[in-house]
């Protein structure tokens, strides 16, 4: 627990117009979830969000500036240490997981659970969105339209970064040439840009494939 006394904060630097505030800020590493929490530590119940970062994996970062702006906040990790190195064949159901642990604590109003979706994290902040109705708000960074191939560029068959129900969800496959190129010039240290491959591979998906890849945004019930 962290707090802020005389109007300057112990973490951050900040100022506070209150004398003193306290605040929540603690690892989880329970029941398959892995991240970070933190909330205001008044006694009250507050409008909580999940928070889904990026490319880079990890527990991402915004968890604590959430909580001084008043909300509780659950910064996810769903790939990365200690979980695998990236986005493939993760769960949609971390989501719901992380939604029923929100509603067991006291600091969070159950009834006002939102979502926030960094970059990679949007599609899976969408796809959660668009099955469980708990979800009652949707922010999302740099999102995607479609579910992606998983980029774990391994050697291994192509596969989807995410799952739904033990099975994968469908997903565009990596264009082949691109990748190829990608992989040369990472190797040669030239430079590489990752939207160039998945341009080329929505380019060359075909319209089923793009159809049935479409992240079902029509079905989220929350603004």
């Amino acid at each position: 627990m962290y707090h802020a006394r005389g109007g300057n904060a112990h973490r951050g630097g900040g100022r506070w117009p209150a004398p003193e505030r306290r605040f929540i800020d603690e690892p989880v590493h329970e029941n398959a979830l892995v991240g970070g929490f933190a909330a205001p530590a008044d006694g009250g119940r507050h409008p909580a969000l999940i928070v889904l970062g990026g490319f880079d994996g990890g527990t991402p970062g915004e968890a604590y500036s959430l909580a001084l702006q008043g909300y509780a906040a659950f910064a996810v990790a769903y790939f990365g240490t200690p979980l695998p190195r990236s986005a493939d064949k993760v769960p949609v159901e971390t989501v719901s997981r992380a939604i029923d642990w929100l509603r067991a604590r006291p600091e969070v109003d159950p009834a006002n659970i939102g979502i926030l979706g960094i970059s990679q994290g949007s599609e899976l902040a969408l796809l959660a969105a668009a099955r469980d109705p708990r979800i009652r708000s949707v922010a999302v960074i740099a999102p995607s339209a479609y579910v992606w191939f998983a980029p774990a560029f391994d050697g291994e068959p192509d596969r989807s970064s995410w799952t739904a129900n033990n099975g994968p969800l469908p997903f565009i496959p990596p264009d082949a040439r691109a990748e190829a190129a990608l992989a040369q010039a990472y190797s040669s240290g030239g430079t590489s840009a990752f939207r160039e491959l998945y341009d080329a591979s929505l380019a060359a998906a075909s319209p089923a494939t793009v159809a049935s890849a479409t992240i079902p945004v029509e079905r989220i019930e929350a603004p």
